[in-house]
Order: structure tokens, then C-alpha cells, then sequence
């Protein structure tokens, strides 16, 4: 009865002390892509949350080209490249900078730093974080929304067989591109398995944008129609659903086809002449609930699990083209027709006579954007009118002179009709923005307008 009573005090005792330690690691940015002989710092932020002075450690695993640098500074000291552990010790209440550099000097490619931060007090408070540079300059980038599983993989060793560098973006680990990361590359391949978050609406409107301007995009996941445009998925909205079926040309009608077969459609310039099995052989074995959809818009039918059951479509935005995979395209069994079909996808998608001939989107401006009052102090409304019979979708940004992007008052869809946004005069992060003139770019389609705003002080 003594030894228990002394172990409940101990145990008593040991709670507040273990309390005592906490910590917050606040870190805004995980990925970016950059120049070459560019150094990029992820800046960070760790504050001790607790009520006692703590000391922590950090550890540094690096994986990138072998002559790209990576290194680390915490407060106004920086350590070596050759450093990957360091001890700081922060009072209670106390911050401190953590800044996660990533040069890429001669080699194009990508380049991981994967920091972990530890409480001495309590090592049982630990974070990690993975960092990412990729650099411009590539045959395209590979994003792997997959929810953690390997699928990356079997697109990896089919870019690979064809002799193409591809950059990595895990987007599991280091979050979203935005539209200007996007626009670096001229291909873009999305791997989403399963994952319901392989691809939200935010990557959906920057995709569509980075499409209208000509870019190149395959996507595959046997549950992103579903994700996107029926009640009840991940993703779904019917604002959603009306800008995949616009940006991808496809629609979702059935989940889980139940087919482990896809032929492609006689005389389709991809698919025609394929007969794929989805099931065994060196595939992922992972051919659970492939979507059956439907081409809309511009989309049109390229593979189909039976006659007129489609499984893939093709299709055009504005300056761009998309080729949309309905199943894991992982699941193909063979790696020969793996390698052989991405050829062929990507070989049609940037041929001269697809590339060379886009469907550009009329204008969709009855009236041009104006802003009222401008001059302005603090706050101003951006009115148009929205034509044509369909809702499409739009973004309104304001940009300072030096095209920096200050504010988004509007990404999404966008009704026929007039339309009204104000701008407040504040920044992405709720701070007054400097008096001056700045840029309101409207986007609807394949349509652009600007107006200037001068925010008087």
C-alpha cells in the first residue's frame, strides 16, 4: 500500500512539471520554387508557451543535389551548412526566429530539408516539418496529393522512362501552389490516389488559371470527379463542381464502377488502340472506386471502362489542355503501358496542332471594371457586369506597381449579372496598405480587365 501511494504522489507531482513545457511552432511557408544561385528562407516562428525556460533541439535531415546548400539560423546566428543540430534555450514567453535556407546553385531539380523541433523539459513535445525548393527550368512538376501513399512512384518511373526530369512537390507535406509557382512550368502532373484533400477548390482555381495561360496539365485519382461535383464530397460546392466542369471538361455520374478494364475509344488521338487492365501485374493493386464520368463543356471522351462508360476525357481551356484520369492511373498493371501511355498523353497535350489552335474564350465583360470613390480613403467598390448565360469563373486581386499581389477580394464563380466588391485598403494580413496607386486585375474565362485605385493618405 506505501510503494502505491508513492507512485500516485510521484505521478501527481510529475503532471504540473510535464505542463510547465509547451511550445508553439508557427510556420507559414513549407514549399516555393526558385531560381537557381537563389537563396530561399522559410521563416519561422517558435514562441515558448509555457511558464518555464526551456531549451530545444533542432535536427536537420537534408536530401537535394548534391551542390545545393542548405543551412540554418535561429535568432542572428547562422550555422554552417555542414551543422544539422543546434540547442537554444528560450525564458517563458520568449520568441525566436528559425529560418530554413535552401540554395540550389548549378543542378535544376528538387531539394528537402526535414527540421524536428524538441522540448528538452519535455522531449515528448515534438514537431516536425518538411521544407522544399524546386527550381523553374524542368520538363514539368509532379505533385503528389496521395494522402502518404507511394503512387508517386509508378508516374515517377514512367516520366523517367521517358527521359524526362520532372521537379517533386508533395503537396501532403508542404501545402498548396499558388498561381505564380504553378506558372513556372509548363506541365503539371497530379497524383491523387484516394485522398478526399488531394486537390481542394484553392488548387482547382489555380490550376484553371495556370491552364488559361497555356499550360499543360494530367491529373488521375479514382475519386476526384466524386471529390468535386457530387453532394456530399470532399470538395464539393456547386461553385466547385461548375469550375471542374469547365477546367477539367468532366462531370461525375457513379462511384466505384467496379471495372478493372478501360479501352480506349476508337480513333482517339491518346487512348485509341489501348486495352488496359487496372488490376495486378506491377500495378498498385489499389483499383478500389474508380469514378465513371461524362465529358461536358469542351471534354472529350478518351477511355471508357465498357461502351460509352467513360473513364478518362480530354480537354481544352482556353490557351491550355488537360487530360483527366477517372481511375488510378497506379493501377495499371503492366509498367510498359504505363510509360507508354504518359508518352502519349503528353505528346498530344503539347503537339503544335493541339497547342496551336486554342479555343479562346469570347470576352465576358458587358461592362468594364470602375471603382468608386477612387480617389479613396479607406475603402472602395470594384463594380462590372458579368455576361453570357453561364456562371464562370473569375478572380478579382489588387496588385501594387511592382506586380506583388496585395489583396484577393474574390476567386470562384462568378453569376451572369452585375457584380460588387469592396476593397477596404488593407493587405493579405489585415494591415493598412501604403497610400498610392495599385492595380484591381479582374479575370472572367479567358478575359482580363485592370483598373487603377489610388488610395488617398
Amino acid at each position: 500500500m506505501k510503494h502505491l501511494m508513492l507512485a500516485c504522489c510521484l505521478l501527481l507531482a510529475a503532471t504540473p512539471v510535464a505542463a510547465q513545457y509547451a511550445f508553439h511552432f508557427e510556420v507559414p511557408e513549407q514549399g516555393a520554387v526558385s531560381d537557381l544561385v537563389q537563396i530561399h528562407s522559410f521563416h519561422n516562428e517558435v514562441i515558448n508557451t509555457g511558464s518555464v525556460e526551456d531549451t530545444y533541439t533542432v535536427t536537420i535531415v537534408k536530401d537535394m543535389p548534391q551542390d545545393w546548400v542548405g543551412s540554418l539560423c535561429e535568432g542572428t546566428l547562422c550555422y554552417p551548412p555542414f551543422v544539422t543540430e543546434i540547442n537554444f534555450t528560450l525564458a517563458a514567453g520568449d520568441t525566436t526566429d528559425l529560418l530554413m535556407d535552401i540554395t540550389p546553385l548549378t543542378d535544376l531539380g528538387t531539394g528537402t530539408s526535414t527540421l524536428t523541433l524538441t522540448s528538452q523539459g519535455n522531449p515528448g513535445l515534438s514537431e516536425t516539418r518538411v521544407f522544399s525548393v524546386v527550381t523553374p527550368g524542368l520538363d514539368g512538376l509532379l505533385v503528389d496529393g496521395d494522402g502518404g501513399q507511394d503512387f508517386e512512384t509508378y508516374y515517377q518511373d514512367a516520366l523517367t522512362g521517358q527521359g524526362l526530369a520532372y521537379g517533386y512537390w508533395n503537396r501532403d507535406a508542404i501545402g498548396t501552389l499558388s498561381e505564380a509557382e504553378m506558372d513556372s512550368f509548363e506541365v503539371i502532373i497530379w497524383v491523387a490516389g484516394g485522398n478526399p484533400d488531394a486537390m481542394t477548390a484553392a488548387d482547382l482555381f489555380s490550376l484553371q488559371s495556370f491552364l488559361h495561360d497555356g499550360g499543360v496539365a494530367v491529373l488521375s485519382g479514382q475519386d476526384l470527379a466524386r471529390n468535386f461535383c457530387n453532394p456530399g464530397g470532399a470538395q464539393y460546392s456547386p461553385e466547385a463542381r461548375t469550375l471542374f466542369n469547365h477546367v477539367l471538361g468532366a462531370d461525375f455520374l457513379a462511384d466505384d464502377v467496379g471495372d478493372d478494364t478501360i479501352a480506349g475509344v476508337a480513333g482517339d488521338p491518346v487512348a485509341g488502340g489501348y486495352l488496359l487492365t487496372l488490376a495486378g501485374g506491377s500495378g498498385a493493386g489499389a483499383n478500389t472506386s474508380p469514378d465513371l464520368i461524362t465529358g461536358v463543356v469542351a471534354g472529350v471522351p478518351s477511355f471508357q471502362y465498357s461502351p460509352g462508360a467513360v473513364a478518362a476525357v480530354r480537354n481544352g481551356w482556353n490557351l491550355g489542355r488537360s487530360y483527366f484520369m477517372a481511375f488510378g492511373f497506379e493501377n495499371i498493371s503492366s509498367a510498359a503501358d504505363r510509360q507508354g501511355l504518359m508518352g502519349d498523353i503528353l505528346a498530344y497535350l503539347q503537339s503544335p496542332a493541339v497547342t496551336s489552335t486554342p479555343e479562346i474564350a469570347p470576352s465576358l465583360f458587358i461592362t468594364d471594371p470602375v471603382a468608386a470613390p477612387n480617389p479613396f480613403n479607406p475603402r472602395t467598390r470594384i463594380r462590372f457586369t458579368v455576361g453570357g448565360q453561364d456562371p464562370v469563373s473569375g478572380a478579382v486581386k489588387v496588385y501594387d506597381l511592382q506586380g506583388r499581389l496585395v489583396r484577393t477580394l474574390r476567386t470562384g464563380i462568378f453569376q451572369p449579372g452585375p457584380v460588387e466588391l469592396a476593397w477596404d485598403g488593407r493587405d493579405r494580413k489585415g494591415a493598412v496598405a501604403a497610400g498610392g496607386l495599385y492595380l484591381a486585375q479582374v479575370e472572367l474565362s479567358g478575359s482580363r480587365r485592370t483598373v487603377k485605385l489610388v488610395m488617398a493618405k
